[in-house]
């Protein structure tokens, strides 16, 4: 009996039900031994021999097998590894998991041969917003917002879908916060606006999330609102005064204070500035918190003649100051006109009323004068300004008096009044 090889390729159970009856018939009918020998794995391709993918994507592996002589040989158990299993992992069918960024070397083992396949995972696309947090402070009542520019990028692999936000409000009534991209592509950059004139003082909260629809960010938006600070609000910006040089002085003027802000307004004071001679102003606050009044006033009659300027500032230490500007024309004077009129009546044994009409409005002053048969005139009273009566008592009897009035001012006195006389009783 002789004895021969035969190879077979896949040796196995199905291999050995794949020969025919007959020829194990003709094999011992021939007397010939023969040894079947299995065809081995000596080359074994991963397909794909490179894969990339992104954290938690899966994807499936295949392998050829091939002979010494380059023959494809039928699928087989091959055994399944990652090199590094933080990277990638794959199960016994050859269905790699991705699990973090970075490389991993996948191998499939049979008979001793070994194929390999490198596996490249990126991070999935991340939308990242820096910082994460926009902190804003406004005032209440106050126009116009506050923003904050933020930066948009891809904070992971790949690229990034259209960009788009969206606001929530998490105190506060709606309306306050509002979002924009520059851009609906990474990078770009996001601007957070707020508006707190129409809220009250406090602090709001809000949420803006930029979202590509895959991934999304939240920042996180604070606005503080604060009230306004005081504001010094005068009713009038400028005063006017007026006199005769040398004469009575003007009446005083007021000037209204009041907070056109919020808090309050505390610690009001005045100073004054001058252009030109000094100290020939007053100007006090009170009370020393608003509302409050300030009283303006001249307080010299020793000007000399001409248009004197002076400021005069509100002060306060927790607001700006504000100014009121003043102006006092000193004015040359010259002689009044002369009273009119003049009438002398004996009252009783030893009176004598005088009256008269007043025909100057810059008299400051009027004097009466007086005289008997043989006797040059005399001035007896200085009477105010808008006088027009005067008593002349303890006179003697049966004597004649002759009177006259002038009206009289810095500038000088009038020329004498008509003048009246009077007989006192016997």
């Amino acid at each position: 009996m002789s004895s021969r090889s035969i190879a077979v390729s896949g040796f196995g159970r199905g291999a050995w039900r794949a020969v025919r009856p007959g020829l194990w018939l003709a094999l011992v009918a021939g007397c010939t031994q023969t040894t079947v020998v299995p065809v081995t794995v000596d080359e074994i391709s991963v397909i794909p021999d490179r894969l990339e993918t992104m954290v938690d994507d899966q994807a499936a592996l295949s392998i050829e097998l091939r002979d010494g002589e380059g023959n494809v040989l039928p699928d087989r158990p091959v055994r399944w590894a990652s090199l590094d299993p933080l990277v990638a992992t794959v199960d016994d069918a050859g269905v790699v998991t991705a699990v973090g960024p970075g490389q991993a070397l996948v191998t499939a083992t049979a008979d001793g041969a070994v194929g390999t396949a490198q596996i490249t995972v990126e991070r999935r696309p991340m939308v990242r917003v820096q910082p994460s947090e926009a902190h804003l402070e406004a005032v209440s009542g106050q126009g116009g917002s506050v923003r904050e520019t933020l930066a948009v990028d891809n904070g992971g692999g790949g690229a990034l879908g259209t960009l788009s936000t969206a606001v929530e409000y998490l105190s506060g009534s709606g309306g306050w916060l509002s979002a924009s991209l520059a851009q609906e592509s990474a990078p770009t950059q996001l601007t957070v606006s707020a508006r707190g004139s129409d809220l009250s003082a406090g602090t709001y909260q809000g949420e803006v999330t930029v979202t590509d629809g895959a991934s999304s960010a939240v920042v996180a938006v604070s606005l503080v609102v604060t009230e306004p600070p005081p504001e010094i609000d005068l009713s009038r910006s400028s005063l006017a005064f007026a006199a005769l040089s040398g004469s009575s002085l003007p009446p005083s003027q007021s000037v209204a204070v009041t907070n056109g802000g919020g808090q309050s307004l505390t610690g009001l004071g005045t100073q004054i500035a001058y252009s030109g001679p000094s100290g020939w102003l007053t100007a006090t606050v009170s009370p020393g918190s608003a509302p409050a009044t300030v009283t303006v006033r001249p307080s010299s009659t020793e000007l000399p003649a001409g248009s004197h300027q002076a400021t005069v500032s509100v002060t306060s230490p927790v607001a700006q100051t504000r100014t009121i500007s003043v102006q006092f024309d000193v004015a040359d004077p010259t002689p009044p006109q002369a009273p009119t009129g003049l009438q002398a009546r004996a009252r009783g044994n030893n009176r004598i009323d005088l009256d008269w009409d007043d025909e100057s409005d810059t008299e400051t002053r009027f004097e009466v004068e007086r005289r008997q048969l043989g006797v040059d005139w005399a001035v007896i009273a200085t009477l105010p300004r808008n006088e027009e009566y005067y008593r002349d008592e303890g006179l003697q009897r049966a004597t004649w008096y002759q009177y006259r009035v002038r009206a009289c001012n810095a500038g000088g006195c009038s020329a004498p009044s008509n003048w009246d006389s009077a007989w006192t009783n016997f």
